[in-house]
């Protein structure tokens, strides 16, 4: 059984990354040592909200399974489960049919509606906070929790852009 080379912790062979203090011990997958910004992708935030509100919010989706790879190819101990983003993409479409066919539906379809969109705002929050952790870790540098908390990817997306053009 392999120990840290940094506080010499216990470590499974599999082990990357050290389980107590995270230090890196370079058996990292070569797709998660890409350049300094991963395969991170630019994007512009204004059209990135235009497009979510144009779809119903479907686009949010979109941008979780357009960044997932690059978001994964950065050094952090976490990953984006594609699980997840399909999740996110059935409650998106779920929403959207809801949304567009909200004219005089029971109670127990609004209630459903309301259930779904509040699922689906808590997901984005974990998820967008996930990210928000694996891009400090990455990069060692401090992002806003509270920017993070009211404009979620959008913020997100803002950071990556600055940090795609500072490489």
């Amino acid at each position: 059984m392999p120990f840290c080379k940094q506080c010499g912790a216990k470590m499974d062979e599999d082990d990357s990354f050290c389980p107590q203090c995270g230090h890196d011990e370079g058996k990292a997958s070569e797709s998660r040592k890409t350049g300094k910004t991963g395969d991170l992708k630019e994007m512009s935030v204004f059209w990135l909200f235009i497009l979510s509100c144009i779809t119903l919010g479907i686009y949010n989706a979109r941008w979780f399974s357009k960044q997932k790879d690059g978001i994964n190819s950065l050094r952090s101990d976490e990953q984006i489960s594609g699980g997840t983003i399909i999740f996110l993409w059935i409650l998106q479409i779920v929403i959207a049919f809801l949304v567009l066919t909200s004219k005089g539906q029971p109670n127990s379809v609004v209630a459903f509606r309301f259930l779904c969109s509040a699922v689906n705002s808590i997901l984005i929050w974990v998820l967008s906070f996930k990210i928000k952790r694996m891009l400090e870790q990455h990069f060692k540098q401090s992002l806003s929790g509270v920017a993070t908390f009211f404009f979620v990817f959008y913020y997100l997306q803002y950071k990556i852009n600055r940090l795609v053009k500072k490489a």
